[in-house]
Formats: C-alpha cells, sequence, structure tokens
C-alpha cells in the first residue's frame, strides 16, 4: 500500500497529532545548526545529504513558543496547520512579567527511510519556517491536482549573502519524490527514483 493523504476531519487530525505525542520516547529531534549543518538528537549524528525523509506535511504544527531571559526552555503552544486558526496573544499562558518574549515556532515531523523513525524539526527561524512553508506550499499544490503522496525529501544546506551579517546559513527540504510515485517496497527500501522538476511542480 502507498503513502497518501487519507480524506479525513479536522478532528481526525487532531486526534493523529494527540497519538503521536505518546510516541515521544521513539521521536529524534532535529537541529540545524548556525554553521550550516542537520543533526540529530542528543549526540548531534548528523544527517547526510543524501538521506531519504518522508515528510508528514498534513501533520505540521504552527505555534508560539517560550524561552527564558537566560535561554531555557519555558513552555510551548501548537496547534495542526489543518485547523487553519493562528496561534493568538489569548492562547498563550502568562507566565509572568520577566518569563521572557514568546517566538513563532513551526514544527513537522519527519520518518526517515527506510527504518521509518520519527524526526521532528522545530524551529523559530526565519530561514527554518520559509523552508518548511515552501515544502507544504509544493505539497498543497500537487494536492489540487488530486494528487495525494507524502513528499520524499533530503535536507540540505543552503546559505545566501546577508548585507550585513555576512554569509546566512539556511536549511531547506529537497524534494526527491512522492509516496504515491513508489512502490510500497521502494520506499521500505528507500529506493526511490529522484522526481523531475515539472513532476515535483505538479
Amino acid at each position: 500500500m502507498m503513502m497518501t493523504v487519507p480524506q479525513v476531519e479536522e478532528t481526525a487530525l487532531a486526534n493523529i497529532a494527540a497519538v503521536a505525542k505518546t510516541e515521544a520516547a521513539n521521536t529524534t529531534y532535529l537541529k540545524f545548526s548556525k554553521d550550516g549543518m542537520f543533526a540529530a538528537g542528543i549526540n548531534n549524528d548528523p544527517i547526510e545529504t543524501d538521506e531519504n525523509f518522508v515528510g508528514l506535511v498534513h501533520e505540521a504544527g504552527i505555534g508560539s513558543v517560550l524561552f527564558s531571559p537566560a535561554g531555557a526552555f519555558v513552555d510551548e503552544v501548537t496547534r495542526p496547520v489543518s485547523e487553519g486558526r493562528p496561534i493568538l496573544a489569548s492562547d498563550l499562558p502568562d507566565h509572568g512579567p520577566n518569563s521572557g518574549e514568546w517566538r513563532d515556532q513551526m514544527v513537522m515531523t519527519f520518518l526517515h527511510m527506510p527504518d521509518m523513525g520519527r524526526y521532528v524539526f522545530k524551529t523559530t527561524s526565519q530561514g527554518g519556517m520559509k523552508a518548511l512553508k515552501t515544502l507544504m506550499g509544493e505539497f498543497a499544490a500537487r494536492m489540487k491536482t488530486g494528487k495525494r503522496g507524502l513528499p520524499i525529501v533530503n535536507m540540505v544546506p543552503d546559505s545566501y549573502k546577508h548585507q550585513k551579517y555576512g554569509k546566512i546559513n539556511i536549511p531547506t527540504f529537497e524534494i526527491v519524490g512522492w509516496t504515491d510515485e513508489a512502490s510500497n517496497d521502494e520506499v521500505v527500501e528507500g529506493e526511490v527514483v529522484k522526481a523531475k522538476k515539472d513532476s515535483v511542480l505538479g
């Protein structure tokens, strides 16, 4: 069976997100460093640019995260993008006047191929959020054509030159295929056909 996005209601998507929280023990967190490297877990294991991941775009979350003035995590509020409701100031708990400043945050889970381990990418940076929005935009454009596959991506560092700060490293998620274009055996083995530019754009 090929991996596709089922036709489900928003409440079902919320239930999916709730169930996913119970799998925290099996979840590895992804990071993108200022040095321009993707890494995973507490040991910062490097992610190679040819490793394949399935992006669970339909489970993407948007919200806010609160860090203390010292940089320690305090709290976060996230809801599925599929709900179509932004996080409002009234949704954010009050932790006191000296608790820090809430920041916008986006979240997406990726399944590593072929073992299907869960990797969660959370970002507050403009570059990170732009990368996730670009991936969601390509997914949405393809969905409009009636194709319901999930994107298979490589995590590739990129950069641009800032007039004031010089080289700025940014993450990108390069689409190399779609789950509805590969057989189940190919998905499990991580053997996917590289997508041509026109097929990626739908």
